[in-house]
Parts: structure tokens; C-alpha cells; sequence
């Protein structure tokens, strides 16, 4: 099968082009050959593959004829109705089919948005509570992206990374039996992964050093944390400097570390090391793709209720959920597996049960194939 991936930025860093390169190296090892299209000019190779830059999808759409491709995946938002000779997939990652700023998050008050999407309430949002760009042209861009995605995605095979984004996509007007979810996957898989027993709990965060992630929530909680306890932060952002000045006016220093990017092998290393991740993330995740890599070393997550989180860890199952904002909560939830390494153990060992369940490649690639091979 020849399976073309379109998105725009593929050979960037960050979570929809990892997705996409972890589940082109699945389907070439399964024997499909993989083409990837671009918007933007590059000369980079991803996972070694050259992007191919088209002006448009009309351009697309003819490539995808003369290389006799099965199937066009989307990872972007179709801008037109593909051709009824094109096996078009468009699986969703962010909230741009029915949130204006594609966050689903009110800036102001620094929380989810409520709200579901229409033109009215939304318009009303962006004014009250910044959610979007309040600029003419932003906002009337924004207007028409939403109004696009709503007039065309009904015609694609659609799949959504999780259900939290299905069920407010449904809520917007889409139609939910044309709608399969899908979940992430890793194959991180470290069976027998032995938690440590120190008297020194650590805790590790992954991610962007923004204020979506809920850093600032995190480092005001652990700040009033009364057991023992190190806290590792792994990822760079626009909010390090300021964050790193927290940690020095709250007098942490000796208990929070930055590491900075992190890769791959050090990313697994410090998972095993830890006694749980932690995931306060103030906006709506659409997935948490950090939350399974953790279930394949056996941790567990801490996680806030924002989103798809709270389908990926159960309270008390597999990790602790915590309402987004709520610093006792959190430094609760903190100090009780700090002072619980059984307790964390089991949890940990549930995150496992669970990706081996639901998110292995596997389990994906199945998945993906019965959508490619299915009708409207």
C-alpha cells in the first residue's frame, strides 16, 4: 500500500509530526511505502524521508493520481472536498474544528473553555476572555477555518486522537457515527521496571515550559509539599526564565531541576527513576501522549482533569487526578505517592496493564489499517 501523510510542518518537532514519523516507521516496517507532503519549503529529511512541497491540495490531489497513492492521510485541517477518487483520512489533533483559537482555552482565566462552539457564544468568548486573537483579520480568519473544517470534514474519513475531542467535536455539530476515536500509541514497553525505594520521592514533568502546561500550578504545589521530594523538569518554552526565577524566590533550588530537552533514551531513563510523572496541563490535552510513556515504565501519572487525561488515568487506578488549578489537590496527590512507594508500584503496574490494552502500536496499526480499508 502507498499511504501519503500531509501536514504542514512535518519535519518540525513536536507532537502531531512525532505521531506522524512513529507511524510511518510502523506502517514501512509492516511493508507500505510512505510519501510526505508539506505546505512550507524544506530540504530536511524526516525519519529519511523528503517532504515533498505542494502549492496547494488541487496540486495534492494530482500527485496523490500520478504516484497512484491508496491513501492521502490528513493531519491537518482539508481546506476543500477532496476528489471521490481519493481514499482521504483526516485524523484530528487540536480543537481547530470547533474552538477558534484551536486550544479550547480561556487565557484570561487561565482555564478549559465550557463553551461549545458557535458563532455567537465564541464571538462573545473571544472578546470577554481572549481566547482567540481579537484582531479584524485574525478573528474573521478564524471564522472561516471553523467554517471550512465544519463544510468539508463530514466528507472524510474522520478519526479523533481521543474521546474527550469526539465529544465536543459531536457537541459542535458533527456527526458522531462518522467519527472513530483512536488513541495515541508508544512502543515504550519496559516489562518488570523496578520502582526505587529511596526515602527521596522524585517526581518528573515532560513538556513545554508554557503556561498551558500548568507549570507555574505545579511548582506553587510542590512548593507546599510536606514530605521529601525532588522535582525534575525535562523541556524548554518561552516561560524557563520566569519559571526558573519561581524556583529561586520560592527557595527550591535544592529540590527542582532543569534539564532542558531531553531525548529519547534520557526520557525512559528518567521515567524508570521516577516515582510518578506528572501531567498539571491547565488546557484540555487532546491526548498526552507523556502519560502512556510513562504507563510503559511501569509509573504512574499524576494528572489534572483537563481534557483527555482523565480517560487515560483512572483515580486511584492508575494514577491520582487532580482538578486543574487547585494547588492543595495537587500537593496532596504529591506528597501521597512520596510517602507511598507500594501504593505508587501498583498504580504504575495498572498504567502498564492499561497500555498494553489500548496503546500499543499494534493495537494501533490494526486501528489505522480498518479505516483506510472502510467507506463513508
Amino acid at each position: 500500500m502507498k499511504i501519503a501523510h500531509f501536514y504542514n510542518g512535518i519535519y518540525f518537532s513536536g507532537g502531531v509530526s512525532a505521531y506522524i514519523q512513529s507511524l510511518s516507521e510502523q506502517q514501512i516496517a509492516a511493508g507500505n511505502e510512505v510519501l510526505y507532503f508539506e505546505l512550507t519549503p524544506t530540504t530536511s529529511k524526516t525519519g529519511g524521508i523528503r517532504p515533498v512541497q505542494v502549492a496547494d491540495e488541487e496540486e495534492l490531489f494530482k500527485i496523490c493520481r500520478a504516484q497512484y497513492v491508496d491513501v492521502l492521510h490528513y493531519h491537518k485541517f482539508a481546506s476543500v472536498v477532496p476528489p471521490a477518487d481519493i481514499n482521504a483520512v483526516y485524523t484530528v489533533h487540536e480543537h481547530t474544528p470547533h474552538c477558534l483559537s484551536g486550544g479550547l482555552f480561556l487565557k484570561r482565566r487561565q482555564m478549559p473553555c465550557p463553551r461549545t462552539y458557535n458563532f455567537f457564544t465564541c464571538s462573545y468568548g473571544v472578546i470577554r476572555d481572549h481566547c482567540s486573537s481579537r484582531r479584524p483579520h485574525s478573528f474573521i480568519d478564524a471564522i472561516k477555518r471553523v467554517h471550512v473544517q465544519q463544510a468539508v470534514t463530514p466528507s472524510l474519513k474522520v478519526v479523533c486522537v481521543g474521546h474527550f475531542l469526539k465529544d465536543r467535536m459531536v457537541k459542535a455539530g458533527y456527526a458522531k457515527d462518522r467519527i472513530r476515536v483512536i488513541p495515541n500509541f508508544t512502543d515504550i514497553l519496559i516489562l518488570g521496571s523496578e520502582m526505587a525505594s529511596s526515602s527521596v520521592a522524585e517526581f518528573l514533568f515532560i513538556g513545554r515550559l508554557e503556561k498551558l502546561k500548568g507549570i507555574e500550578w505545579l511548582l506553587r504545589s510542590f512548593k507546599e509539599t510536606r514530605l521529601p521530594s525532588i522535582l525534575n523538569i525535562c523541556g524548554e518554552g518561552t516561560d524557563e526564565q520566569r519559571l526558573r526565577a519561581m524556583v529561586k524566590d520560592f527557595q527550591l533550588e535544592d529540590r527542582v531541576k532543569f534539564h532542558g530537552w531531553i531525548d529519547r533514551e534520557t526520557k525512559i531513563d528518567m521515567l524508570r527513576a521516577c516515582r510518578a510523572l506528572i501531567v498539571p496541563s491547565l488546557w484540555p490535552e487532546t491526548f498526552g501522549l507523556v502519560a502512556i510513556e510513562a504507563a510503559g515504565c511501569a509509573r504512574p501519572v499524576i494528572a489534572s482533569n483537563a481534557g483527555e487525561l482523565p480517560y487515560i488515568i483512572e483515580n486511584g487506578h492508575n494514577g491520582l487526578v487532580v482538578d486543574v488549578g487547585k494547588m492543595q489537590a495537587l500537593s496532596i496527590a504529591i506528597d501521597d505517592l512520596a510517602g507511598n512507594p507500594e501504593k505508587a508500584k501498583a498504580m504504575g503496574l495498572n498504567n502498564q496493564q492499561k497500555l498494553r490494552d489500548l496503546y500499543t502500536a499494534e493495537i494501533h496499526m490494526r486501528q489505522i489499517d480498518e479505516v483506510y480499508a472502510s467507506r463513508i
